[in-house]
Formats: structure tokens, sequence, C-alpha cells
């Protein structure tokens, strides 16, 4: 086990490792695709840690029927919860292998409670809540932030951004000119 490791790290180096296991499942060559567009009706997808994960608009009877299909095939577990981050009609889609679920949970446990209640607050976070690609207020913009328009669900974003702060310039524009 790695020494001195960031959560953030830590998560990415799983994600990556996971998401070459994906690519080798389906027989997918490293440029060719990225396994999370695998999802039937993907929309929004992306990998991370043992996950891939999609945020699609509303899903058919039909769509469900394919994801059960599709999931049966390769052993997948799957989980349809609330709205995600991207767009409030969007739905998070969780897909993952259960072995490799606990082979993560426990490599994550092994580094200690503190280590590990941030990597899975981390894990949250990107699944379900916080608006994403936020940047701080920059001259480079003229808004302050590179991604116009954004559903806020929770006060911080990912990285510990003050979602106030970061909105500051654009406040007006959002409430029609009230101020606090």
């Amino acid at each position: 086990m790695a020494q001195n490791i960031t959560p953030s790290r830590f998560l990415a180096n799983e994600t990556r490792k996971y998401q070459n296991r994906y690519r080798r499942l389906f027989g997918l060559k490293h440029w060719e695709d990225d396994p999370e567009h695998r999802i039937p009706g993907s929309d929004h997808a992306f990998t991370l840690g043992p996950w891939l994960v999609s945020r699609p608009y509303p899903i058919s009877t039909e769509g469900l029927r394919d994801l059960v299909s599709w999931a049966e095939k390769y052993g997948f577990e799957v989980l349809i919860s609330g709205q995600s981050s991207w767009h409030p009609w969007t739905v998070v889609v969780e897909v993952w292998l259960q072995k490799w679920w606990v082979e993560f949970a426990t490599k994550t446990e092994g580094y200690g409670d503190a280590f590990a209640t941030t990597v899975w607050e981390k894990v949250w976070r990107r699944k379900h809540a916080v608006m994403m690609r936020v940047n701080e207020p920059s001259p480079r913009w003229s808004s302050g932030v590179d991604t116009g328009i954004c559903v806020l669900v929770t006060e911080t974003n990912d990285k510990g951004l003050d979602i106030k702060t970061a909105l500051a310039p654009i406040k007006p524009f959002f409430f029609s000119g009230q101020t606090e």
C-alpha cells in the first residue's frame, strides 16, 4: 500500500486502474472508447473508482429493459438513484462488479477511518452533489466562472471552493440584481 497519498490522488489512481479493467472486460483498445459509454442510454458518463456512472435524462421502460439485460450479460450490479449534479432532470445510474467494489472498499478502509471517510465523501459528491467544473473568479473569463449557468446543489464543490464566492461576480444576473 502506498504511503502519503491524498484521497484525491488515491481515487484518481484507482479510477484509472478500474477503467482499464473495464476496457479489457469489454474488449476495448485504450484509444477506442471509454467503458462508461457502453452503458445503454449513457449520457454525461464517467468512471469513478470501480463504478461506471452515467447521468442520463429520464429512462424509459425500454431503456430500463436494455440496461438490465446489459448488466445481467456482464454480471453487473446496477443502482439508479435521484437527481444527479449534471442537471435537475438527470438521474444517476451506477454500474459495478461486486468483487471490484469489495476490493476497492477494502483497500480504501486500509488507509484508516479519516482517509476512507474523505474518499467516500468525494465519491458521493462526484456522483450526486455539487456543481462540476467550477473555477475561482478569474480575469480570463468575464463572468468569473467557466461553466456558464450551473446547477447549485450544495454549498461547496468537490475541491472545497465556496460556491457563493465563485458566483459573486455573476450573482446579480442570477438573482435579478438583488444582493444580500
